[in-house]
C-alpha cells in the first residue's frame, strides 16, 4: 500500500472506541464528584465567607473575610493583612497557582514593618520570630528600643573580665559592609556550674546595665554578690566591624547580630575561648508570614480560599476531554494515511495510559485550591502530540 492512500485500521479503531467509552464513563464520574464540591462556592463568594485569591480586589475581600468569620479581632491586624496582600499582588502580578503560595516567601512581609504597623497578634508573632532568631526575653526592651530609639553603643567594647578578644564583620551576600548593626555577646555558663539562687538567702537577681554591658549578680549565702552572667552589646562601624575585648579566657561565648527587620543566621562563638576569635555574618531581610501556621490551617480547613472559580475549572475539563479525544482520532487518521501497516495496538495502549494519567491527576487534587496538575500535564500532552505528528513526517531511514 502506498503512502498517501487512506487505509482502514479496523482493529485499532475498535479498541479506541472501547477505550473512549471507558474513559468517558470515568471522566463523567470524576466530573460528577468535582461538581458536588462546587455546590456552595458561588454562594460563599457572594457572602464573603470565601474569597478568590486571584480576584482583582482581593485585599478588601480578605478584610471582609477575616472580620466576618472572626479569624482576627484586631482591626489593625485585619487592615494590615489585607493591604499587604493587595500590595504583593501588584508587585508579583502573576496569578497564584495554589493557596499555599499565600503563606510562602513571595507574600511574606518585613518584620520591622509588621511590628510597626501590625496589631496585637502580628506584634506577638514578630516577637516570637525574633526569639527564634536569637532575641532572648531579656532583649525585648532592646528590641523595642532598636525600633524607636536605637541603643547607643560603640563598635569596640571592653567587657573588662580578661584578655580575650572576639571580633567580626557583617556584610551582605554581595560583600557590602553593613554598619550600625547591634551585636550581642553572651557568656555561656554550663548548667551544672550555674549558681543556684534558691540556695541563697536572697534569690532576687541584681542587674547592672551600663555602656552596653549587662551583668547579672546573685547574692550567695554570705550576702556577697556573685556574677552569674554577662551580656554585652556593640554596634558595627562603617566598615561592618565589631570587637569585644577584655573577655575572660577559657570561657564559652555566643555572638549574634540583632537588627529588627533582618536576620544573620545562627549564633556563632566558642565553647572555650583560648585565643582571639574572628567571625563573619551575612545580613538578610527578616520576613514573617502573613498568617501563623495555626491560622492558615484553620483557613484551609474552612475552605476559605480558592485560586480559580468553578467556571474556570469546568472550562478546562471540557477543553482537556475534547482535545484528548480529538488528538487520538487525528493520530488514528494520520497513521491510516502515512503508516497503514503500523502496529494497531500501540496507539490504543498509549491512549489508555494517557487517559488514566489525566483522570488520576484530575481526581486526586482540589482544582479550586491546589495546583491544577491536570491542566499542566495537558500542556505536556499537547507537546508530546505535536512531537509525534512531526516524527510521522520525518523519514528516519535517511539517518540510518
Amino acid at each position: 500500500m502506498k503512502v498517501g492512500q487512506l487505509t482502514s485500521r479496523k482493529t485499532e479503531l475498535i479498541f479506541m472506541v472501547i477505550i473512549c467509552l471507558v474513559l468517558g464513563m470515568l471522566f463523567y464520574q470524576v466530573n460528577a464528584v468535582l461538581q458536588s464540591q462546587f455546590t456552595d462556592v458561588e454562594q460563599r463568594l457572594a457572602q464573603g465567607t470565601m474569597i478568590n485569591l486571584n480576584d482583582s480586589v482581593v485585599g478588601d475581600k480578605m478584610k471582609t473575610l477575616l472580620r466576618k468569620e472572626k479569624y482576627f479581632r484586631d482591626e489593625v491586624d485585619i487592615n494590615f493583612i489585607g493591604n499587604e496582600i493587595e500590595k504583593a499582588k501588584k508587585i508579583h502580578g502573576s496569578a497564584m497557582d495554589n493557596i499555599g503560595e499565600l503563606n510562602k516567601s513571595a507574600y511574606a512581609v518585613n518584620a520591622i514593618e509588621t511590628y510597626k504597623s501590625g496589631g496585637s497578634v502580628l506584634k506577638k508573632r514578630v516577637q516570637s520570630s525574633q526569639q527564634l532568631l536569637g532575641f532572648a526575653n531579656e532583649d525585648s526592651t532592646v528590641f523595642d528600643t532598636e525600633i524607636s530609639r536605637p541603643l547607643s553603643t560603640r563598635p569596640f567594647v571592653n567587657v573588662g573580665t580578661g584578655n580575650g578578644t572576639i571580633e567580626g564583620i557583617i556584610t551582605t551576600r554581595e560583600g557590602n559592609a553593613v554598619p550600625s548593626v547591634l551585636v550581642r555577646i553572651k557568656l555561656v555558663v554550663p548548667s551544672d556550674s550555674n549558681y543556684n539562687a534558691s540556695d541563697g538567702d536572697n534569690d532576687i537577681p541584681v542587674i547592672e546595665f551600663k555602656n552596653g554591658i549587662r551583668k547579672t549578680f546573685f547574692a550567695d549565702s554570705a550576702g556577697k554578690p556573685v556574677l552569674q552572667s554577662i551580656t554585652a552589646y556593640a554596634r558595627t562601624d562603617v566598615s561592618g566591624h565589631f570587637s569585644f575585648t577584655g573577655l575572660a579566657e577559657n570561657r564559652g561565648y555566643s555572638v549574634l547580630p540583632l537588627q529588627p527587620g533582618f536576620q544573620f543566621g545562627p549564633s556563632k562563638g566558642t565553647a572555650l575561648l583560648s585565643k582571639n576569635l574572628s567571625l563573619k555574618f551575612y545580613q538578610a531581610v527578616h520576613n514573617v508570614k502573613l498568617f501563623s501556621t495555626k491560622d492558615f490551617a484553620s483557613l484551609k480547613k474552612d475552605k476559605a480560599f480558592i485560586v480559580r472559580t468553578p467556571a474556570e475549572v469546568n472550562k478546562w475539563l471540557l477543553i482537556i476531554a475534547v482535545a484528548f479525544l480529538a488528538s487520538f482520532i487525528f493520530l488514528h487518521i494520520l497513521l491510516s494515511w502515512r503508516f497503514p501497516q503500523a502496529d494497531q495496538f500501540l496507539l490504543p495502549v498509549i491512549m489508555m495510559l494517557t487517559g488514566i494519567s489525566l483522570l488520576t491527576l484530575l481526581s486526586i487534587q482540589d482544582p479550586l485550591r491546589d495546583r491544577f496538575l491536570g491542566r499542566n500535564t495537558f500542556y505536556y500532552f499537547l507537546a508530546g502530540f505535536a512531537g509525534i505528528v512531526i516524527m510521522l513526517f520525518i523519514n528516519l531511514k535517511k539517518f540510518t
